[in-house]
């Protein structure tokens, strides 16, 4: 019969498998959500900021020039259309900086919003009052409003609008290299636990073999009983053996001439 232990091992090396086979699973289903929510927050928040920043700062550069052709021309529809152009980019700017003011949450990237919207309401009211000089026909005070007050706080916007659009980036390429590094952790904690699986189970296949191998050689090589004993023949004679064969007839005679001749 088997040995009593091979059942117990083999119970707990299927056992041992299918939970190195759960938690592989489990940790792979871990990572791939991690990896999931990494990439949406790449994908769907950092690089949407870049991209709303970037428009930003061209909206702003179509801002500066639109205001400068309004100081430069003198005929009056050219400055109504290029007024109304104007006009277009700062709505457009007005929604951007609001959706950025609901998203952004990072200290760092508030501080710089902060900074924005400051900058901007300054930035506006100088930009207003030259154009109001522009179309009064008052070229020169516009022109020198736009060059003195207007291009240094157009340059600072243009900074912290960019030092915004950087940081943005900047935190999207840390959470792509933080997500790269943990995918090359996970894939390689796994590729772990898949060889530990398979050596498991190499080592659980070669103790059954052996356990079933010893326990095959202690039982009989063919069926038992008494009715598979080899019977005995009945004795013949003196000069007839046990087993059948024929005995030693001349050997059995000189022992009887032997007896004979002794007084």
């Amino acid at each position: 019969m088997s040995h009593p232990k091979v059942p117990i091992r083999l119970a707990f090396g299927l056992g041992a498998l299918a939970l190195l086979g759960i938690a592989t699973a489990f940790l792979g289903v871990a990572n791939l959500r991690s990896l999931s929510h990494s990439l949406q927050e790449i994908t769907a928040d950092r690089m949407v900021k870049v991209a709303q920043f970037t428009e930003l700062k061209d909206n702003l550069d179509a801002i500066a020039r639109y205001a400068r052709n309004i100081v430069i021309s003198g005929d009056a529809a050219v400055q109504r259309q290029e007024k109304r152009k104007l006009a277009e980019m700062r709505e457009a700017n007005e929604k951007i900086l609001q959706a950025l003011d609901m998203s952004v949450v990072q200290p760092e990237a508030r501080m710089s919003m902060d900074a924005i919207w400051q900058n901007r309401t300054e930035y506006n009211s100088v930009l207003e009052r030259a154009v109001d000089l522009a179309e009064r026909g008052e070229r020169v005070a516009a022109g020198t409003v736009l060059l003195g007050e207007v291009r240094p706080r157009q340059s600072l916007m243009f900074k912290v609008v960019d030092d915004s659009r950087i940081l943005q980036k900047r935190l999207a390429d840390t959470l792509a290299q933080e997500t790269i590094r943990s995918a090359s952790r996970a894939t390689l904690l796994l590729a772990a636990m898949g060889t530990g699986i398979a050596l498991l189970a190499l080592l659980l296949g070669w103790s059954s073999w052996r356990d079933l191998s010893r326990a095959r050689g202690v039982e009989p090589a063919g069926p038992a009983g008494p009715a598979f004993a080899p019977r005995r023949r009945r004795h013949a004679g003196p000069g007839v053996p046990p087993h059948g064969l024929p005995g030693d007839a001349a050997g059995a005679s000189r022992a009887r001439t032997e007896a004979a001749m002794r007084p």
